[in-house]
């Protein structure tokens, strides 16, 4: 019986982009299982949240909801766009194996 294995990739980025980063992903990886961790409802989703490929949030539910992200272990963490000081904060409390942090500037890569 083969075992099934998660992406486990968190992206945060502004609130405007996530409806549209999600219709990306369907479009262009309809194999990957995508949680949409934004909203008044996320966290009745937070226990299933190691069951998704990609979730996406947005900068404030990740500083908000720290305490319930930092359980988790994410293979790839992704900042993009508009990167604000609350969130850089924050960020390096999160545990993932990458980090590529997208920007207007550029691109930077980091690994933990």
């Amino acid at each position: 019986m083969e075992v099934k294995t998660f992406l486990k990739a968190l992206i945060v980025l502004p609130s405007s982009l996530v409806f549209n980063w999600a219709q990306e992903v369907i479009k262009f990886a309809p194999h990957l299982s995508i949680a949409k961790y934004t909203g008044s409802d996320r966290k009745k989703l937070s226990p299933y949240l190691d069951s998704y490929d990609v979730i996406l949030t947005t900068y404030a539910t990740i500083t908000r909801d720290i305490d319930i992200l930092q359980k988790f272990s994410f293979n790839y963490l992704f900042l993009v766009m508009n990167l604000i000081a609350n969130t850089l904060l924050v960020c390096p409390i999160l545990c993932a194996r990458d980090m590529a942090c997208f920007s207007i500037n550029g691109l930077h890569q980091g690994s933990n």
